[in-house]
């Protein structure tokens, strides 16, 4: 078999725009939750904020790395 590494390379250039895309919904969840007084209160913003960036790392990579 020759494993020349192109499956390797189209996975990290699929993933790459997909962490991008996560850090950014990441962020301005962070923000969102940040500015409603409600969540500050309660402290339960940092939480909600850091369990929604691997689920949405994982649907984002899902769906652009799956080939269709």
């Amino acid at each position: 078999m020759n494993n020349d590494g192109r499956g390797r390379q189209n996975f990290c250039q699929c993933l790459f725009p997909s962490v991008i895309i996560s850090v950014w919904i990441f962020l301005a969840r962070l923000i969102y939750l940040y500015l409603d007084k409600e969540a500050v209160e309660q402290d339960i913003f940092i939480p909600i904020a850091f369990a929604w960036f691997p689920v949405s790392l994982a649907v984002i990579v899902i769906l652009m790395c799956s080939r269709f």
